[in-house]
């Protein structure tokens, strides 16, 4: 996420590896952004009126998964940034 640009809520030190909470792309609302993913594919987090007042939204990545399934997400967001 950060490589594509986007700022990451948690540092480091204190981030979680499986749920991560990061600002919507290119001045997207929470909810705007969602969609986009939405229809790439990918089903995220944000619909909270916390993470949408802040404009966040979250990706977890539990399970079973491979950098190959999350690579059209993160060529279409390198798209967006």
């Amino acid at each position: 996420l950060r490589s594509c640009g986007l700022k990451i809520v948690a540092n480091e030190q204190h981030a979680s590896p499986t749920l991560t909470t990061f600002e919507a792309p290119g001045g997207f609302t929470t909810i705007e952004f969602l969609e986009r993913a939405r229809a790439w594919g990918f089903q995220l987090a944000g619909q909270s009126s916390y993470l949408r007042r802040r404009r966040l939204a979250q990706i977890a990545t539990l399970g079973e998964f491979s950098e190959n399934d999350l690579s059209s997400f993160f060529g279409a967001l390198r798209f967006l940034t």
